[in-house]
């Protein structure tokens, strides 16, 4: 069942996946719940599971902790039948093309990508990256219809546009406190339809280095904000050129993807 608890302990602490640590950090608004076909009863119980697998949580393992959502693993663990692929997580493919470029200065191919989502993306033990929302509360869209947290009587979530005005901002102080913490050398906002509140994690200026592709330093810290997948034009071209530009700034170390 979930509870008011449950959502409370999440907002206040989860933050994502993998190692905090990492040398790289994916951040986005919020993890997506089940699709338009789902059912209620089917959705609420992957949502519980998934409360479940994070209580009390800072940070989990995108695959050995979350065992018990399939939806989720399908995208993290090597298929069945040797014949078969695991699916690219698309909300990934361009972040994570961004970060292989910037790893290695050369442009990935569809199965490094794949790799990287495979067994780096989100990992606690090979410590690669972190894989972190802005907000902790999975939802089915942004639609104010889909806003489900209402109905347990908290402060802050009785409608969406509330959650925005009351809790995002703390959320975004809180992150910031984080990326100072932790100082990871790179952080890949992915969506500009936010970009209010990337600025202020970032707390630097992040400027446009090619259309509509932002970049900016503090600290020991580089940050990128690229379009989310869906945008229109947005394309590998646009972000190697974007790479390319940025490269020599960023500094991080090659990576072999194995």
């Amino acid at each position: 069942m979930i509870t008011a608890e449950l959502i409370q302990g999440r907002l206040e602490k989860f933050w994502g996946y993998g190692n905090l640590s990492a040398p790289v950090w994916f951040v986005g608004m919020e993890e997506g719940l089940g699709d338009k076909d789902t059912k209620e009863l089917e959705l609420r119980n992957e949502l519980q599971k998934r409360f479940e697998a994070t209580d009390g949580k800072q940070t989990i393992d995108i695959r050995d902790d979350m065992q018990s959502v399939p939806r989720h693993l399908k995208f993290y663990t090597p298929p069945k039948r040797s014949s078969q692929k695991t699916p690219i997580q698309m909300s990934f493919l361009y972040p994570i093309a961004l970060c292989l470029y910037l790893h290695n200065n050369s442009i990935p191919t569809l199965e490094d990508i794949r790799e990287y989502q495979l067994h780096n993306l989100g990992d606690v033990h090979t410590g690669q990256s972190a894989v972190l929302e802005l907000s902790s509360l999975p939802a089915r869209s942004t639609g104010k219809g889909e806003w489900i947290y209402g109905e347990y009587g908290i402060d802050g979530l009785s409608t969406r546009a509330d959650f925005e005005n009351i809790c995002l901002p703390k959320r975004c102080s809180r992150l910031a406190a984080l990326v100072a913490d932790h100082s990871p050398i790179l952080v890949i906002f992915y969506s500009r339809n936010y970009m209010s509140y990337w600025r202020t994690i970032a707390g630097t200026t992040l400027t446009e280095i090619t259309p509509q592709m932002d970049f900016g330093r503090s600290n020991q810290t580089s940050f990128c904000a690229i379009p989310h997948r869906r945008s229109r034009g947005m394309s590998y071209a646009r972000v190697y050129d974007f790479a390319s530009k940025i490269s020599k700034d960023v500094g991080l170390n090659p990576l072999l993807v194995t």
